[in-house]
C-alpha cells in the first residue's frame, strides 16, 4: 500500500512548524494594530460625542475653576464615567504606579502618575487647566486637561469640539508596557509605540520648542511680571502673586523670582535653567563650532565678543530678534532677598548676578530634561 513514512510526516510537520514560526508573529502584530486602531477610533468617538452633547446643553465654558469641576459636573452628564479622580488623586484611576517613555536621547525613564497633576506636565499650555483622570465605563483609564477658553472667546466660533480637552488614555488598561512613545519618521509623520496614546497635543517626556545644544527648551522666555501672572491664573484660578519679607527691611515685596519658577512649573512644562545652563547657552550664544566651542561657567563674565549664533538662540529662546539685551533668571535662589541670574548683551557675554527677586524686568525660561 502507498502511505508516507513517518520521516516524511515527521519532515512535513517540521516545514509547517517553521512557516508557522515565521507567519505567525507578523499576523499577531498586524491583528494587535488593526485592535489597537479600532481602540483609539472608538475612544475619539465617544469622547467627541460626549463634548458634542456637552456643548448642546450649554456647558463648554469658563465656569469650572477645574478639570475635575468640569468632568464632574459637565462631560460625566454625557460620557459614561465609572470614576472621577482629582489633581491630587490621578493615581486612583490610573491601575499602575508609573509610566516609561523616552528622552530626547532615547534613553527609558519613567514618571510617577501622581505627579502629573499640571497641564505643563503633559507638555500643555494656557489656557489649559490642571489635570484630573476618569476611568470610561469600558475600563479606560484617561488623564484629562480642561481647556478653559475652548468656545469662549466669540472670535473662535469655528474650533473644533476636540480642542477643549486633551490628555493621555491607555488602550489596555492596566496590562503592560504601560509607556508612552511617539515616533516621527523622515517624512515628519509620527507614530505611537506603546499603549498609552495622546488626544490634542498631550505627551509624556520632552516636548521642545527649541533646541540649544543638548538643552530643551521647554517654553521661550517670557516677562516675570503681571503679565505672567495672568498666564498662571488661567490654568490656575486659584494662584495669587507670591510675596517675600526682604531681610534688608522687613519690608513685603512680589516675589518674581518665585512667579517665574512657579510659571515653568505650572505652564511652561519645564523649570528654570541653572547657572551651569545658563553658561551654556551663553557658549552657543557667543562662540561657534569654528572657534572650538567653549563653555562659560555659572560665574563667567567675559567681555568684548559678539554674537555669532543670533538668529538661532534667540529663536529657540522665543527672543526677539530686535532685543539688544536681555536679562534670564536662574533657578538658583541667593539668601532671602536675591536670586542669580545672566544678562545677555549684544557686544560681549554679559554677567551673571544676583538680582532683587522683587525684579520684573527679568524673563523665565524654562527648560526640560
Amino acid at each position: 500500500k502507498v502511505a508516507f513514512t513517518l520521516a516524511e510526516v515527521l519532515i512535513t510537520l517540521a516545514i509547517i512548524g517553521v512557516v508557522a514560526a515565521m507567519t505567525i508573529p507578523t499576523l499577531i502584530a498586524k491583528i494587535n494594530d488593526i485592535v489597537n486602531t479600532n481602540t483609539v477610533k472608538v475612544f475619539n468617538a465617544k469622547l467627541i460625542k460626549g463634548l458634542n452633547l456637552t456643548k448642546t446643553a450649554g456647558d463648554l465654558n469658563d465656569t469650572y475653576d477645574t478639570t475635575y469641576q468640569f468632568l464632574t459636573d459637565a462631560l460625566s452628564k454625557n460620557l459614561k464615567m465609572a470614576k472621577i479622580c482629582d489633581a491630587d488623586h490621578i493615581r486612583d484611576c490610573i491601575p499602575y504606579d508609573k509610566i516609561k517613555y523616552e528622552d530626547k536621547s532615547g534613553n527609558e525613564k519613567t514618571v510617577n502618575v501622581s505627579d502629573l497633576k499640571t497641564a505643563g506636565k503633559l507638555n500643555l499650555k494656557a489656557p489649559f487647566a490642571d489635570v484630573a483622570a476618569f476611568v470610561l465605563g469600558d475600563g479606560t483609564p484617561v488623564i484629562v486637561s480642561y481647556n478653559k477658553s475652548c468656545l469662549v472667546d466669540p472670535d473662535k466660533a469655528d474650533t473644533t469640539i476636540s480642542s477643549c480637552v486633551a490628555g493621555l488614555f491607555d488602550i489596555n488598561g492596566s496590562r503592560k508596557p504601560n509607556k508612552y512613545l511617539a515616533k516621527v519618521d523622515t517624512d515628519n509623520n509620527t507614530s505611537y509605540v506603546g499603549d498609552l496614546r495622546p488626544f490634542n497635543g498631550a505627551s509624556i517626556g520632552s516636548s521642545c520648542a527649541g533646541t540649544i545644544g543638548d538643552i530643551c527648551i521647554a517654553s521661550g522666555a517670557v516677562m516675570a511680571n503681571d503679565d505672567m501672572l495672568t498666564l498662571i491664573q488661567a490654568v490656575d484660578s486659584s494662584y495669587t502673586m507670591p510675596t517675600f519679607t526682604a531681610s534688608r527691611d522687613g519690608n513685603t515685596y512680589n516675589d518674581y523670582w518665585q512667579l517665574a519658577n512657579d510659571y515653568c512649573s505650572k505652564v511652561g512644562g519645564g523649570s528654570l535653567p541653572t547657572m551651569e545652563k545658563l553658561g551654556e547657552i551663553a557658549a552657543a550664544l557667543y562662540y561657534d563650532s569654528s572657534d572650538g566651542g567653549a563653555t562659560i561657567g555659572r560665574e563667567d563674565n567675559v567681555y568684548d565678543l559678539t554674537m555669532k549664533n543670533k538668529d538661532t538662540i534667540y529663536a529657540a529662546l522665543g527672543i526677539e530678534s530686535t532685543a539688544s539685551e536681555f536679562y534670564l533668571w536662574s533657578s538658583e535662589p541667593y539668601g532671602s532677598d536675591y536670586a542669580s541670574y545672566r544678562g545677555f548683551y549684544e557686544d560681549d557675554t554679559g554677567w551673571y548676578g544676583d538680582g532683587d527677586r522683587d525684579d520684573d524686568g527679568l524673563r523665565a525660561v524654562c527648560i526640560s530634561e
